[in-house]
């Protein structure tokens, strides 16, 4: 279950999310998934996800880590292989919002929220 996750390193919660659909776990969101936590709907199928009520994903522009020049800056390659390997609905609905151009940048308290709502009319599922 996720419930307020926030983001953090892309790769660990690639890996992490990698492992449960591996495995074919069901993964609940019944709070906020933040930046690299939105990754879930990359690597785990459709069948295997559910939004409640009050799951809402959360999005920014990717940012350079520590180790990287410019740490914290927008990292916009990253951004749109992102953007790139998101599902079509969530792709189709991130690029109507201005795609990586205008998305909000990372360290910030602006996002993008893609609510449960939406996601339904979609076709992602309701968690019981």
């Amino acid at each position: 279950m996720i419930k307020d996750e926030p983001g953090g390193v892309l790769v660990a919660h690639w890996d992490r999310f990698y492992v449960h659909a591996k495995n074919r776990d069901d993964i609940e969101i019944r709070g906020g998934c933040f930046s690299a936590c939105t990754v879930v709907t990359m690597v785990v199928s459709r069948e295997h996800l559910c939004f409640a009520r009050t799951a809402v994903l959360f999005f920014h522009l990717a940012s350079n880590g520590p180790d990287a020049p410019d740490p914290g800056q927008p990292n916009y390659n990253t951004s749109q292989k992102m953007l790139d390997r998101y599902p079509d609905d969530i792709r189709r609905w991130l690029i109507a919002k201005g795609g990586v151009a205008k998305m909000p940048g990372p360290g910030g308290n602006l996002f993008w929220s893609l609510t449960a709502e939406e996601l339904w009319k979609m076709g992602y599922r309701k968690c019981d």
